[in-house]
């Protein structure tokens, strides 16, 4: 019998069997060349979990929960308005994934079809747009073994004006991009451990 996939969500580390893999986040963290991200503090790092958490409740039919904040609440518009603009239909909502080809893992925010039954993988910031984000929907779309030209890529950008910004990745070299990435990261010496 396969090894399952076990995600421990205090440390963010994903588990097949003893070994443990990298995921997208620390695969690209650890291989961007130095680069610090604009938008990243501790209070937006808070933010960004809060909004995910109450989007997947409410996805899940659940509510929103009780944990935003009042500056929280024009993203959390921001995506109801999207969710009442384009009607997505959603397979899988924040469910852990790894790769048995590439030996990484993830959790796609979201997994669905559009209404016209085009396949896509959608990833929910709070920030501002960052060109990892292509390199970063593409792994989602191999984490989940999909053929790359199977499914649409974009990042939903969720605006403190109450309005988003639905940005699709079209470049297929993102995909041996974030590949030759991981093997930057795999010689590195990396191979999922923690540093």
């Amino acid at each position: 019998m396969a090894a399952r996939l076990r995600f421990t969500a205090s440390d963010h580390a994903y588990h097949v069997g003893a070994r443990r893999l990298p995921s997208i986040t620390q695969i690209l963290a650890a291989t961007n060349g130095g680069g610090a991200c604009p938008f990243y503090t501790e209070e937006t790092a808070a933010r960004g979990t809060r909004i995910h958490q109450a989007t997947a409740r409410f996805d899940l039919g659940a509510g929103w929960g009780q944990d935003l904040l009042m500056t929280d609440v024009p993203r959390v518009r921001a995506y109801a308005a999207f969710i009442l603009a384009l009607h997505p239909i959603y397979d899988e909502i924040e469910q852990p994934r790894y790769s048995k080809r590439y030996g990484f893992a993830g959790t796609p925010d979201r997994v669905g079809h559009w209404q016209d039954g085009r396949a896509f993988v959608l990833d929910i910031k709070t920030g501002g747009p960052l060109d990892d984000h292509g390199l970063q929907t593409a792994a989602q779309v191999l984490v989940i073994d999909a053929k790359p030209e199977s499914r649409l890529r974009y990042t939903l950008h969720l605006r403190d004006d109450e309005t988003y910004r639905l940005i699709p990745w079209k470049d297929a070299q993102d995909f041996p991009r974030f590949l030759a990435r991981l093997a930057t990261f795999t010689q590195g010496g990396h191979h999922g451990v923690d540093g």
